[in-house]
């Protein structure tokens, strides 16, 4: 007498290309989750997107999401330019850690994408004079 050992195999077979399909749907499901995980602070970190001060934080929240960090749309490069002039409002601008104070710079876009250009003339917005401080300065006295 012969068994037929036919049938448990197709059901195996079957049985794995179900797995194997649930697994491909879950992997596409989960890259589409993550279509939005790039932000404007990997984008451009020279300008620090992100809040510093407590109340930028509550009235702005965090930096604005990209879909292609390498490609934003138009509309992305708009929300950007709104958020980062609202957080200019508020803290001033980290620019490669030089902190411009608020109301001396100004975010735009450009044609080659978003660009920011001083704005204020105001002599907090020129920055520290290296000659005048090096002439107020006083040397410690040692006792």
């Amino acid at each position: 007498m012969r068994r037929n050992t036919f049938t448990k195999t197709r059901f195996h077979r079957g049985a794995a290309a179900f797995y194997l399909s649930i697994l491909a749907t879950a992997f596409v499901f989960s890259a589409c989750a993550q279509k939005k995980k790039y932000t404007w602070a990997g984008r451009l970190p020279h300008a620090d997107c992100n809040p510093r001060t407590a109340q930028a934080k509550a009235q702005l929240g965090g930096c604005p999401k990209l879909a292609d960090a390498q490609h934003p749309t138009l509309q992305e490069e708009q929300e950007f330019v709104t958020y980062m002039n609202k957080k200019d409002a508020i803290e001033g601008t980290d620019m490669d850690g030089t902190i411009a104070p608020p109301g001396c710079l100004k975010w735009f876009i450009d044609a080659g994408g978003v660009d920011v250009k001083k704005v204020g003339n105001d002599p907090k917005c020129q920055g520290p004079d290296l000659e005048k401080s090096l002439r107020n300065f006083k040397l410690p006295s040692g006792g």
